[in-house]
C-alpha cells in the first residue's frame, strides 16, 4: 500500500475532517494544491508533475470530486487511471476526501480503496455507545484533560452519537474548566443551561420522577424556542424506553437482552434501569403514555395551547 495517495470519506464528518487536517499538519512546508468539486484532470496532473526550487514537497488535496458522483466517459476514465498511476509514483502526498457516503459499488470508488490507504468513517450507531465513550475520553485526552465516567454520561446524553456536538461541549469544557485537569458532571451541567443542556436535564428530572423539575425545564426549553412537539417527542421517547425496561423486568428479561432487542448500549441500560423502577412501575408510565398521546392531538388539533396542554399532562403523569 502506497501512503502517499490516501482516500478518506464517510459519514461521520468530523473524523473524516480531522484525519485529513492530520495529513496535512504532517507537511507543513509542502506547497497546497486543493481541488473542490468539479475541476479538469490536466489542472490536477500540473499539480503533481510541478517542482518548485523552494518548495520541492507539494500536498495535493482533492475534495468531494465530481468523478464520484458521474459516469465516465472512455477518455476521462482513463485520465482517472492515469491520475491513480501518477499519484503513486509521485514524490508528493495526494488527499482525496469526501464527507458523506459514497457509493462503493463505483469504479472510481473501488479503484481508489485498492490503491490508496483507505479510512472510511461511518456515524456511531444508537447502540456503539461504548465506542462514543472512547472517542470522548480519546478526544479529552488531546487537550491533556481527563474526564469522570459520570460526565461521560453526561455528553453522551446531550449528544447521543453526534460526536460534532459532543466535540464542541468538549471544546467549551476544556475552555471552562481552565488549569483544571479533570472534567466532572458537575462542569457538564454547569456549561447546560442552553437550550440543548436543558434537553439533558429534562431527561434527568423525568428519570428521576422530579415533577417540579420537568415543569420548569419544558418552560425554559419553549422560552429558547424550542418546538412544544419536539419537546413532546423528547419526553415520549423516553417513556418509551422506560416501559421497554419496566416491561422487561416484569418479564425476567435480562438487561442485556433488552439491549440486543432494542439496540441500546447495554451499560446505558444497565445504568439506567435501577432509577426508572425505583420511580415508577409499568402501570405508571403506560399512564404517562396516554397521556402524551391526548397531549399530541391537542396541540396538532389546536384545542389547547401546547404548554397548558404539556403542563396540564405532567402535572398528572409525573
Amino acid at each position: 500500500m502506497n501512503t502517499s495517495l490516501s482516500f478518506i470519506f464517510g459519514d461521520e464528518t468530523l473524523l473524516v475532517e480531522n484525519h485529513v487536517n492530520r495529513l496535512i499538519a504532517q507537511a507543513p512546508q509542502a506547497e497546497k494544491h486543493v481541488f473542490t468539486g468539479v475541476f479538469s484532470f490536466a489542472d490536477c496532473f500540473n499539480a503533481l508533475n510541478s517542482s518548485n526550487l523552494f518548495c520541492p514537497q507539494s500536498l495535493i488535496h482533492i475534495q468531494s470530486p465530481w468523478f464520484f458522483s458521474k459516469v465516465l466517459d472512455k477518455k476521462d476514465a482513463a485520465a482517472f487511471d492515469l491520475l491513480i498511476q501518477t499519484a503513486l509514483s509521485s514524490p508528493h502526498t495526494v488527499i482525496v476526501s469526501h464527507q458523506g457516503s459514497l457509493d462503493q459499488r463505483k469504479k472510481t470508488v473501488t479503484s481508489l480503496k485498492k490503491a490508496a490507504d483507505t479510512h472510511v468513517y461511518q456515524a456511531f450507531k444508537d447502540w456503539e455507545q461504548d465506542k462514543v465513550i472512547d472517542w470522548i475520553k480519546q478526544s479529552v485526552s488531546t487537550h491533556k484533560k481527563t474526564i469522570d465516567t459520570p460526565a461521560i454520561w453526561a455528553l453522551t446524553e446531550i449528544g447521543g452519537t453526534n460526536i460534532r456536538q459532543i466535540s464542541n461541549e468538549i471544546e467549551k469544557l476544556v475552555v471552562y474548566i481552565g488549569h483544571q485537569t479533570a472534567i466532572t458532571k458537575q462542569d457538564v451541567m454547569a456549561l447546560s443551561a442552553g437550550a440543548n443542556g436543558s434537553a439533558y436535564q429534562l431527561s434527568e428530572a423525568l428519570k428521576n420522577r422530579q415533577q417540579k423539575g420537568v415543569i420548569q425545564l419544558v418552560k425554559r426549553l419553549i422560552d429558547h424556542g424550542d418546538d412544544p412537539l419536539r419537546i413532546l417527542g423528547l419526553i415520549a421517547s423516553n417513556i418509551r424506553l422506560y416501559i421497554q425496561i419496566s416491561s422487561a423486568k416484569k418479564d425476567g428479561l435480562s438487561t442485556d437482552s433488552l439491549a440486543k432487542l432494542i439496540g441500546k448500549n447495554p451499560y446505558f441500560l444497565k445504568r439506567l434501569a435501577p432509577e426508572i423502577t425505583k420511580h415508577y412501575t409499568l402501570e405508571d408510565l403506560l399512564f404517562f403514555q396516554h397521556q402524551l398521546s391526548k397531549v399530541d392531538v391537542a396541540i396538532k388539533s389546536g384545542k389547547q395551547k401546547p404548554l397548558v396542554s404539556l403542563e396540564s399532562a405532567l402535572l398528572k403523569a409525573v
